[in-house]
């Protein structure tokens, strides 16, 4: 087990068909636009203006995940709308309302325009002890997003001060559930 590169880009999962992930935070959701090739994110409540013709903001979700093929901690930001959508079919599915039970796998179908994102739950299994210590010796905070602080946004805690929980959890008293 290791964890993500100490980048800017290190951090960030890039949405590929068959990713697969696991939510280990609470979602937080905005507008997304990119100036000068990078993202500039706003609150879900502040959406941006732009002038006809410009790019249209795009809503999305971001969380702190566990990256399944490589069992590193990274941060994940969606705007695909057909993924995000079924991840709100997933939370209203009865025993599934908690995305942190169970990992998820983003599907790709099509090219082009043509492009599809869903979502599919794999088989809920709790998460493995050395993956909740793993998990909890990265802080993250989401609300960097906004600030535009990529480099903000997450931070590795010295493994002398993370605490194993007693019972496998993110962050007590929080729940994964949909936004």
């Amino acid at each position: 087990l290791r964890g993500s590169a100490n980048s800017e880009n290190g951090y960030f999962l890039k949405i590929i068909n068959g990713l697969t992930i696991r939510c280990l935070s609470v979602i937080i959701e905005g507008w997304e636009i990119w100036v000068d090739d990078k993202p500039k994110r706003y609150r879900i409540n502040a959406k941006p203006v732009v002038a006809p013709g410009e790019e249209k903001p795009k809503y999305f979700w971001a969380m702190k995940a566990l990256d399944r093929s490589d069992n590193t901690i990274k941060v994940f930001v969606i705007t695909k709308q057909g993924a995000i959508n079924s991840m709100e079919g997933i939370c209203e599915m009865d025993g599934y309302e908690d995305l942190s039970a169970f990992d998820i796998r983003i599907v790709k179908t099509g090219t082009g325009k043509l492009t599809r994102y869903s979502a599919v739950p794999l088989p809920k299994e709790p998460l493995a002890a050395e993956l909740v210590k793993l998990s909890n010796s990265y802080v993250v905070n989401l609300e960097a997003l906004y600030e535009g602080s990529a480099e903000k946004v997450m931070t590795i805690v010295k493994p002398a001060v993370v605490v194993q929980p007693a019972v496998p959890v993110v962050q007590q008293g929080v729940t994964n559930d949909c936004p």
